[in-house]
């Protein structure tokens, strides 16, 4: 599967995306594939960018670090309810905004 998925308006990934660094270095990275970690891209594994509550002029939408409600602000939707750990299972519908539960 392809590490994150990018349109106009959004970029989704597993955990988030380093608010701290351009977007498009992070996304076409993602997109390629390309990583030194031996892990694999820190968007798909680190709780700090999946806590990051600041976008890059895209909403950034991720899950990665339960919380017991969805964050959802312009710039971020953290979506990650808990649902391995008995919370609930909360998706996101980037064309209208609403959050499912």
């Amino acid at each position: 599967l392809d590490c994150a998925f990018e349109n106009d308006q959004l970029v989704a990934v597993h955990a988030g995306l380093d608010p701290n660094r351009e977007l498009r270095p992070q996304t076409d990275s993602l997109l390629a594939k390309k990583t030194d970690n031996p892990r694999g891209p820190e968007q798909l594994f680190s709780h700090e960018l999946a806590r990051a509550t600041r976008g890059l002029g895209k909403l950034v939408v991720s899950g990665h670090s339960a919380r017991p409600e969805p964050y959802i602000s312009p710039e971020r939707a953290l979506i990650d309810c808990g649902v391995d750990r008995g919370g609930r299972l909360v998706a996101y519908i980037a064309d209208s905004g609403e959050v499912v539960s």
